[in-house]
């Protein structure tokens, strides 16, 4: 049977206000199950403590052949489970499908099965904008998330504190096993924007992709830029994430097997896996840019990234890639990286791995030299590394030492490049600092020039 609490077939449902508990459900949706083609809209309401049995799916809320659109607000799924798939949401089928408004995922669990807070298998478009997706938990893979199909936007969310726990019958698809935070499976596609990543797990020993696991996907990751710079960090942040204990990779993205990772202005700190400690790409697509890449651990190797057989080559642009614990900044491994305008610096023994196979360097800082046409071996001059903050100093040699890259226009966190004679080296871009953290802004008033100074921070 489905839909414990509540099932609705071929209907327009609209509940609002509504309190869902304490129901159980052998087939899916222990508090509620939206069957067919009916309309769904849910808001203000809290979705706790219903189960789905064994092989169930959806503790909390389901939708079985869902084609019509749904949207989810303000609403509280919480400390649901199922020994199947979606802890507390499972949704499959070929409508749009909506979530926002302060919607939180939390404390549900998927015992056996994937999606510890949520399994979507939707054909169409799912957007999640300003949802909390905390403290899930499956036994195998997407602690927080599983993509199964389809594309989902994910954007001003928070996905933290969750966990892949790979339970003993799951150990032996390693491979195929992990996403502390989101699994993403092949052909599906997953877009972060604005987002925080913080603290998810993979707890077995061979599970990697702390954050996100990312098999055959595509995989987009960005901050917005515009209207001001958004403060020291970028909006988008990858933190204290770790993947496995043994033979791991990826404390905050594994990605494999085809597919690409597109990734531009973000924070990636305090990842740690066997493989990659922040990073682990392989046989895949990928850009990266405008990325801090920094106090990793790696305890094989690829400290901060680790590059294995990519599908092309592998284009990395300002960059600041540092203070990574371990053996290697960079591992590459198979195939070619093209890196300009990147730093590379206090990456335990080298920057990059002796044994690794050709980069491409042109215009960087990399400790300890490197060949390649304008790279340099200077101190970076960060203001405050211990604190993350990775902009350069006044007096940085990485101040308008770049090569011209057009394409880039602007820093990690919005400030246009370039400023001043050319771009600088690295993730941001220097701007005068008078009595604080100051931009330039020069206005003409009937044909009268007068120089104003802006706060960087603020509008």
């Amino acid at each position: 049977m489905a839909g414990g609490g509540i099932y609705a077939y071929d209907c327009t449902t609209r509940l609002t206000r509504a309190h869902v508990v304490y129901n159980a459900a052998g087939q899916g949706g222990g508090g509620l199950c939206i069957w067919g083609t009916g309309l769904c809209a849910i808001a203000d309401c809290t979705i706790e403590q219903n189960t789905a049995a064994e092989n169930g799916k959806g503790g909390g809320l389901a939708g079985l052949w869902a084609a019509g659109a749904c949207n989810v607000d303000n609403t509280l799924i919480v400390s649901n489970s199922t020994l199947g798939q979606g802890g507390g949401v499972y949704w499959q089928g070929g409508g749009v499908v909506t979530m926002g408004n302060g919607t939180r995922i939390a404390d549900n669990a998927a015992h056996n099965g994937t999606g510890g807070g949520a399994q979507l298998e939707v054909q169409g478009m799912v957007t999640l904008a300003g949802v909390e997706i905390a403290r899930n938990r499956s036994g195998a893979s997407g602690g927080g998330l599983l993509v199964q199909t389809g594309s989902v936007a994910c954007t001003e969310c928070v996905i933290a504190d969750n966990m892949a726990s790979l339970v003993p019958t799951n150990v032996g698809v390693a491979a195929t096993s992990g996403g502390g935070g989101a699994a993403v499976m092949l052909g599906a596609a997953l877009h972060a924007r604005n987002s925080t990543w913080r603290n998810n797990i993979v707890s077995n020993a061979y599970g990697s992709g702390g954050a996100i696991l990312a098999l055959g996907a595509a995989v987009t990751v960005d901050s917005t830029v515009g209207g001001g710079p958004a403060g020291v960090w970028p909006r988008t942040r990858f933190i204290g994430s770790h993947a496995g204990v043994s033979n791991s990779a990826g404390g905050a993205i594994l990605a494999y097997n085809g597919g690409s990772v597109t990734m531009a202005q973000a924070l990636l700190a305090s990842n740690s896996a066997m493989n990659g400690g922040a990073l682990a790409l392989q046989d895949v697509t990928v850009s990266l840019e405008n990325l801090v890449v920094a106090q990793h651990r790696a305890r094989n190797t690829g400290s901060g990234l680790y590059v294995l057989f990519p599908r092309h080559h592998v284009l990395v642009r300002q960059c600041t890639i540092a203070d990574n614990d371990g053996y290697g900044g960079f591992d590459i491994g198979g195939g070619t990286v093209v890196l300009q305008n990147c730093t590379l610096w206090g990456n335990g023994s080298c920057q990059i791995t002796p044994w690794s196979d050709t980069a491409m360097v042109s215009y960087c800082d990399i400790e300890g030299g490197y060949s390649g046409a304008g790279t340099i071996d200077s101190n970076p001059v960060f203001i405050a590394a211990a604190a993350l903050n990775y902009d350069i100093a006044e007096e940085s040699p990485c101040r308008d030492s770049g090569m011209n890259l057009p394409a880039v226009t602007n820093d990690c966190i919005g400030t246009p490049r370039p400023y001043g004679a050319g771009w600088d080296m690295g993730a941001y871009e220097f701007v005068p600092e008078p009595g604080g953290v100051w931009g330039l802004a020069l206005f003409t008033i009937y044909n009268l020039q007068f120089t104003i100074w802006r706060k960087r921070g603020t509008q």
